[in-house]
């Protein structure tokens, strides 16, 4: 478990132990935090298609016939035995700074920062979607940002007609959830940016 807050330290725990067991000092308060996929925490089947993702199912129809259908199961996550496996976790913070930034915890070296935006306002939040291939930066100007894991670099950008944004969640991998502080619930279609 990998907690962050306004101390400006991550702090990583051994849950069997109760006790934490490595904390890196982040130099920003941390707004929102997410371990992001390596080569030694990401299984191989996240790393291939969403179509080997995906498991088949038969399921008997009314005439008798079997018909395969298709359903995406959420991605594993990571499991880690050991120190020195633990030593090798990679996150990710978002704080006041307005900027993104990738760490290393057995290093305590930050090893990928966002690139600058001009004007870039804090992060409110940050979330990482159930295929671990996108993360949501939700600033405090309401804008919504996504990134790629890896790369931090902003591949999408929904701005305008929110409110106060007080919780975000995705809902399968192209729908987002947005709860505001209107009396309406928001559902954006991820790839079009529509709202359903």
């Amino acid at each position: 478990l990998l907690t962050g807050g306004r101390d400006r330290i991550v702090a990583v725990w051994d849950l069997r132990k109760m006790e934490s067991v490595h904390s890196v000092p982040v130099y920003d308060t941390i707004e929102g935090l997410a371990i992001v996929p390596t080569a030694s925490n990401n299984p191989a089947e996240l790393l291939e298609s969403d179509v080997a993702s995906k498991k088949k199912k038969k399921k008997r129809s009314k005439g008798g016939e079997d018909e395969e259908s298709a359903s995406v199961q959420p991605a594993p996550e990571p499991v880690f035995e050991d120190a020195t496996s633990i030593k090798d976790i990679e996150f990710v913070t978002a704080g006041e700074k307005g900027t993104m930034k990738r760490w290393k915890v057995g290093t305590g070296t930050c090893i990928a920062s966002e690139p600058e935006r001009s004007g870039a306002a804090a992060y409110a939040t940050l979330l990482q979607d159930s295929t671990r291939r996108k993360l949501l930066g939700v600033t405090v100007d309401n804008a919504l940002l996504f990134f790629n894991p890896s790369s931090l670099s902003l591949t999408k950008q929904m701005v305008g007609h929110n409110e106060e944004v007080l919780d975000v969640v995705f809902a399968g991998e192209s729908m987002l959830g947005v709860c505001t502080n209107s009396d309406h619930l928001r559902l954006f279609n991820t790839e079009t940016q529509s709202c359903q």
